[in-house]
């Protein structure tokens, strides 16, 4: 999606092990909230990441190996990687309002990753057509803790 030049993302689902962040996220920024357990596990150090996200009976567990757990770097512009990790502008929809906010963070320093996705029922169950993709790549970021998101716009003057 794009706004002018601006390329930007939007989100079909994201699962918040936080309640009030669930009840309050939709109505603020458009975001498609859901309940969820989560769990990570990563010890990258030694190459190794776990995780499990879902809620009761749906979930999507995976496991991923480093390739090289010390090779942390910017993604290369212009690549794949780029187009999907570097995004600064959301586009979403709330109660028939169609808005856009900006998120402020430094360079994602990934590395990649060997991913196994062992269950993935929690997507198959909203998009069937789930089941007949193939998972294209993986990376992994420490993230960050300076994330700044700022108030959602009117896409519509």
């Amino acid at each position: 999606m794009r706004l002018g030049d601006e390329p930007g993302i939007h989100f079909l689902a994201e699962w918040l092990s936080n309640r009030l962040a669930v009840k309050l996220g939709p109505e603020a920024f458009g975001l498609p909230y859901r309940h969820g357990n989560i769990t990570y596990g990563y010890d990258w150090r030694n190459g190794l990441i776990r995780g499990r996200v879902g809620p009761c009976g749906n979930e999507l567990v995976y496991h991923a190996d480093f390739r090289n757990p010390f090779s942390f770097h910017p993604c290369e512009e212009g690549s794949l990687e780029e187009w999907l990790m570097e995004r600064y502008t959301a586009f979403n929809s709330a109660g028939g309002r169609k808005r856009f906010f900006r998120v402020w963070h430094p360079p994602w320093l990934k590395c990649d990753v060997e991913a196994t996705i062992e269950r993935d029922s929690l997507l198959t169950r909203i998009w069937p057509w789930f089941s007949r993709t193939n998972l294209a790549g993986a990376n992994f970021s420490h993230g960050f803790a300076d994330v700044w998101m700022g108030r959602p716009h009117s896409l519509i003057p």
